[in-house]
């Protein structure tokens, strides 16, 4: 598993909640919900608004299987969802 090495402590710690709210295999969509709202509210904040946090968050959920989790098991709309975080927080810092 990868070690996320760039952005703050504090998002990753909003990371791994997403993480494990995702990777319990559970279907606990408010969970999953509420971790991610906590994660892009604290990246749309001045404090979490860096290249750095986004790139990270990026990275994170793009290869995400590296970060020991996967979303297969959940509905497919949250699936794409999940997917499209990927490809869309590098432009949060802009």
């Amino acid at each position: 598993m990868s070690i996320l090495t760039d952005g703050t402590q504090e998002l990753h710690s909003y990371l791994f909640k997403v993480r494990d709210s995702i990777s319990d295999n559970s279907t606990n969509l408010d969970a999953i919900k509420s971790s991610l709202v906590e994660l892009l509210v604290y990246l749309c904040s001045p404090e979490g608004r860096t290249t750095e946090n986004c790139i990270s968050t990026d990275t994170f959920f793009r290869l995400h299987a590296d970060y020991g989790f996967n979303w297969l098991h959940l509905p497919e709309e949250l699936q794409l969802i999940l997917g499209d975080i990927g490809g869309r927080t590098h432009c949060l810092s802009f």
